[in-house]
């Protein structure tokens, strides 16, 4: 069993029968994921860094497996299963960890806890509840980055306070809301308690729901 926030060295690569591992997601669905195992794509969209501009990082999908020791970005579209029967857990690979790309921004998976002046002097930006990468900086000394999770680093001279993520050329919209549905992707509505209202948004749907804002594909959805 791996416990989130508790590291667990491993010196050689074995099957393991069963692996668990929990831990909470935000209302927005989206985390960051660097786990010492084999990962089969169930119930989330996998993405691993391609590079970036100004402040717009960009993702490309990864379909399969997610590879041990490597960060990646997720959205669930589903239950997320972040474990499983029979799985590869492998040694640990310390050159795994750092995903980099030419234009200098990177996405570091985390083995062990990042401390807050580390990650503010490497330009880190950190995923957090409200869906967003946010800067890190020294006003919170006691913070750090927990295991298992991935920050992205970038220049310096992007300087952005927040950084806008841009799946396959696509910008996710987390950064806004959108009040009209059209042009959103078919998908699970969630509420901001993070419970799943309904399978798939359409029409129907639409008046049926309460208004309120859900969350669909990762997108703020306002329906009044």
């Amino acid at each position: 069993m791996l416990t989130d926030g508790q590291p667990l060295p491993i010196g050689i690569d074995f099957i393991a029968t069963k692996v668990t591992y929990e831990r909470p997601f935000s209302m927005m669905r989206t985390a960051t994921l660097c786990l010492p195992y084999e990962l089969p794509i169930q119930g989330f969209k996998g993405y691993t860094i391609s590079g970036g501009e100004g402040n717009n990082a960009y993702f490309e999908e990864v379909t399969g497996m997610l590879e041990a020791y490597h960060p990646y970005y997720f959205m669930a579209d589903g239950e997320p299963q972040l474990g499983g029967k029979n799985l590869q857990v492998k040694a640990y690979n310390e050159a795994h960890l750092k995903t980099t790309t030419q234009k200098g921004y990177n996405l570091t998976g985390t083995m062990n806890d990042v401390d807050n002046a580390t990650a503010a002097a490497a330009n880190a930006y950190i995923l957090q509840d409200d869906g967003i990468f946010h800067k890190v900086t020294t006003e919170y000394p006691s913070a750090v980055i927990p295991i298992y999770r991935a920050y992205i680093t970038c220049p310096k001279a992007a300087g952005a306070k927040e950084l806008n993520i841009v799946l396959n050329g696509e910008a996710t919209g987390i950064n806004g809301v959108a009040d009209n549905a059209a042009n959103m992707k078919n998908g699970p509505v969630y509420d901001l308690h993070g419970r799943c209202m309904a399978d798939h948004l359409d029409a129907t749907t639409r008046q049926q729901l309460p208004a309120g804002i859900y969350i669909v594909g990762g997108r703020k959805l306002i329906i009044k």
